[in-house]
Order: structure tokens, then sequence, then C-alpha cells
């Protein structure tokens, strides 16, 4: 356990020094301005080195596996690349409370399972990326495959400590969200002051209300699920685009780097997150501000529709125009898989049957989610009034303001229950429509009492992780933390790759074997003189009947 521990830390610190390496690179060594957002840089390294590495990660495995990536070279120079510019930081209370925070999360490890999808279909792209270099038409063998976002880069080398490990991918998200609320707090900023205390007591309240008090609040997530880290990284591009817009006269390179790399991330762990694009267009009018970082941040983004294009034929997957005819296209695969993903949201027990009609939304969506929907207004009610109880000038109905503002977070829900209708997708959705709700409070220029903003972030903080966390924790505070895969046993198939036949398999679970596939069709495997491997279908028709059934 103890050398879980310091591998933890070694991994929190290499990406926190790989942001850093990365920043003082883009500036020359020289980080005159050191602050982004009138908030200190450092508060973003954590989350930028994770960028930046998934992208080394990413671009290295066109031309091979990431088990052939030198991470000691890559290491040695982070640290040298660190070393031309050092500063010993003060400590201080602030400094103190981000330490615990890191280790707060650690216990989360604790009792952390992997997810089901981990057995459908993360292990198995881990182990393409890790053993091989890029796959054309790796969605043939396995539809779910072309799903793989850069999670699963920077988790196929996790995986080599221990399956459990990867969770660290997630925990980078949660701690530099609850690092940037208490630098928040520490702030002379009212509006950001106001918005820790805002999302302290929206988290504090997830915890309590109707069925389990959930209502859309940030959470801990199975490994190799991350709705919540996309979320996260989402909802910060959102505050600072807002805050850039609403309270800033200009915007400099630095902070336009660290928005734009936020939103690249984000689109390359879900296709959604395309729809933040316009705010980041918007802001670049605005400020008129068109600068080299962007086209660097683009040009990261082009790479990954590149990449989707080899893996899937289609640039965004499974987005069906955005698709073209290659030799290794798997003819109604994306239609298909897109109709099945949206169907498994909307109606998950009856097939494809909620595509062409809203009867899921009373049938099955609001049954499942309405205690959802009525704490996230509980809370919102109940934010208000002890922010108007707590700070003066402040209203706690502003007719004025929901009449011009209240049909964001109208559309914001609304997209939710259209395109991603179950809970593990509405922390975005519910988060963003929560700050939009509340900004006239937000915005107020008297900021909350920072001792009691503190205690109200520190209980929200730790409310996140589960209770059976601190359980085991407290019991065992040494035991050994790994998941083992159970033996599964799977038959050949006439061409190419195996099925899976094992009971615990469930006749669809590849769990690590990166050839399995469930699917009623054959493949044939080409490699070409540089090695590079196209998996294409022989029964071009497979989709096109299931779509007709």
């Amino acid at each position: 356990m103890d050398s879980f521990f310091i591998y933890y830390l070694a991994t929190l610190g290499s990406y926190y020094f790989t942001g850093r390496a990365f920043y003082l690179i883009i500036f020359n060594n020289k980080p005159d301005n050191k602050y982004v957002f009138n908030i200190k840089i450092e508060n973003f390294y954590l989350v930028l080195g994770l960028i930046i590495f998934s992208q080394f990660l990413l671009i290295f495995n066109f031309f091979a596996g990431l088990s052939k990536f030198n991470l000691i070279f890559f290491l040695i120079s982070i640290f040298i690349i660190n070393l031309r510019y050092i500063k010993i930081p003060k400590l201080s209370s602030l400094q103190l409370i981000k330490v615990a925070v890191i280790c707060v999360f650690f216990i989360s490890f604790y009792d952390i399972g992997l997810s089901k999808d981990s057995y459908l279909y993360h292990l198995s792209s881990q182990s393409w990326i890790f053993s091989e270099k890029i796959v054309f038409g790796l969605s043939n063998l396995n539809p779910y495959l072309g799903y793989m976002s850069i999670s699963e880069y920077s988790s196929s080398l996790l995986n080599v400590i221990n399956l459990n490990f990867a969770h660290t991918f997630n925990l980078v998200f949660l701690i530099t969200f609850f690092w940037i609320m208490f630098e928040f707090i520490f702030s002379k900023i009212s509006f950001y002051k106001n918005l820790a205390f805002g999302f302290g007591i929206f988290g504090i309240l997830d915890n309590f209300g109707f069925d389990g008090g959930r209502n859309g609040f940030i959470a801990l997530q199975e490994i190799n699920k991350f709705d919540y880290s996309f979320s996260i990284i989402s909802i910060l591009f959102v505050i600072f685009s807002i805050y850039t817009l609403a309270f800033k006269k200009n915007i400099n390179k630095n902070e336009l780097l660290v928005l734009t790399l936020l939103l690249i991330f984000a689109i390359q762990m879900r296709v959604f997150g395309i729809i933040l694009l316009p705010i980041l267009f918007y802001i670049q009018f605005q400020f008129k501000t068109f600068s080299s970082s962007t086209n660097f941040s683009f040009l990261l983004l082009v790479v990954w529709l590149f990449k989707n294009f080899v893996n899937t034929s289609c640039f965004l997957y499974p987005v069906k125009f955005s698709c073209l005819n290659s030799n290794w296209l798997f003819k109604n695969q994306a239609e298909y898989i897109s109709n099945i993903v949206l169907d498994s949201f909307r109606d998950p027990e009856n097939g494809i049957n909620s595509i062409k009609n809203f009867d899921w939304i009373l049938n099955v969506f609001l049954p499942n989610n309405k205690f959802v929907l009525i704490n996230f207004l509980i809370s919102v009610i109940i934010f208000r009034v002890c922010f108007t109880l707590l700070v003066k000038n402040s209203t706690y109905f502003n007719i004025k303001y929901f009449s011009k503002f209240l049909v964001f977070p109208m559309l914001l829900i609304s997209l939710w229950i259209l395109m991603f209708p179950q809970y593990r997708f509405s922390s975005f959705f519910l988060m963003f429509a929560f700050f939009i709700l509340n900004f006239d409070l937000i915005s107020n220029q008297k900021g909350m009492n920072l001792k009691l903003n503190l205690l109200v972030t520190l209980i929200a903080m730790l409310l996140v992780v589960n209770l059976n966390d601190y359980k085991a924790f407290v019991e065992d505070p040494k035991r050994d933390i790994e998941i083992v895969l159970p033996v599964i046993q799977y038959e050949k198939m006439s061409y190419f790759g195996v099925k899976p036949v094992s009971e615990n398999s469930k006749g669809i679970l590849c769990f690590q074997r990166k050839d399995c596939y469930s699917g009623n069709y054959n493949l044939l495997l080409t490699v070409s003189q540089y090695n590079y491997k196209t998996i294409k279908p022989l029964e071009s028709k497979y989709y096109e009947d299931l779509l007709n059934k």
C-alpha cells in the first residue's frame, strides 16, 4: 500500500511538472505573468500536464505501441526543463489545503472498481494502444472501440502498475476542480468567492434530499468511466469563458491557450464537447484575439480527428455524415451504433424503439430522474435563500434577471434530456444551469465570508469520497489495492479474432483480450509493409440488415 501511495504521488507530480514545463517552454522560461484569469497558473499545471502528456502519447501511437514509449527519457527531459526556473513555494494554509485534497482523494482507491464498460471495450482499447501502433478499421472489430477516448492513452500506461491505478486519470480532474475552488475562496475577486460558495452548497446538497439527494454535482466514478471528468473540464472552460466576457477587458495569449486546451481535451474525451466551440470563437471575435497558441491547440484537434478517421472511417464517430468511404469502412456501422447508443440512454430495456418518439420521457426518464430535477430546483432555492441572508444588496427572486436568462438553463436541461438522458451525464448540464440561474448573485460585488466559504467547500469535497471508501481505509489502511480479472475462455473465429464463450463473459465481455469481439460477422486482418494493421469486414451488409429489422 505504501508503494501504491508513492506511485500516486509520483504520477501526480509528473503531470504537474509536465504542465509547468510546457508553460515555461511556451513563455520562453520567463513566466512574467504568473496568473491566468486572475488566479495563479500553478492551479492548472496538473490538468495541463495530463493534457500535454496525452497528446505526446497520441502522436507517438501513430508510429508505435506505447509499450515502446521511453517514459524515463520523457521524465528526465521534464525535470531538466523545470530546473531552468526554480522557485521554492512559500508554505501557506492554502498550500496545505491543496496537499490535503490530494490525500483525501487517495482514499477513493479503497472501494473503487472497474466499470462494466471496461470489460466491454476499455481494457481492450488500452491493450491495442499499448501493444500496437494505430490500427486502421479498429472499430470493425468492436464498434465500441471507435469511442476510444483520449483517456485510454494515459490509462494504458497507468495499467502497468495495476488496473486500479487508471483511477488516477479521473482524480486529476477532481483535484484540479477543488484546487481552483479553494483558490477562488482565497481570491480577492468576489465573483470567484461567491461561485465557490455556490458550488460548495450545491455539492453538500447533492448528498441530502429525495432519493439520496442527487442533484447533478460531480462525483467519483468507476475506473474507465470519465463522464464527470468531462463535466469538470467543460464547466471550468465555461466558468473562465464567462468570467472573461463579463469582467475582463481583454484576454492574453496564455489565457487563450488554457481555454483552447481545456476545450480540445473535452472534445477528445467526448465528441459532444464540440458544442462549446462557439463560445471560444465568440471570445476570439469579441477580443480580436487570434494567436499561434490557438493554432497549436487546433492542430491537436486535427490530429485527433485524423486518428478517429483511421480507426473508424469517421472523423466524429459515430456521426454518419462525418464518415468517408474508405476501403476499411464498415457500411452502416456508424448509423446503427449511433441509434443503439442513443436508445440505450433513453430506454435501455426495450431495444431500438425510442429514436422516433418521445414516449420514453414519461415512461423511462421521469420515473428515473424526477427526483434529480426536484433536488436540483431545491438546491437552487436553498442557495438563493442562504446567499440573500448572508450577503447584503442581494435579491432572492430577481424577476428582471430571470426574464432575460431563464431560457439558457432550460435549454441546457433540455439538451441533457434529449441527448444524454442518464444521470451520469447530467453534471455538466446541471452545474452549468446552476451557474447561470445564480449568476446575478454570484456576480455580487460583496464576496462571501472566507471561513464559512472554506467550511462549506471542505464539506462538499469530503462528501465526494464515498462512505465505503472511508470505512475501508479506516479498517485496513495498508491493504493491497488490486483488481484481478477472471480467466476467460475464447473461441477462435474463422478468419481473424476470437469470441468470448465463458459464462462470466456473458458472450460479449472481452476483458483485456484485444482481438476479441462478439458480433456475428467475419473479419480479415492485413498488415502493410510498414507494419500498419487494417481490420476489414467480410460481410458488408451486417449493419444494414440490423437497421432493416
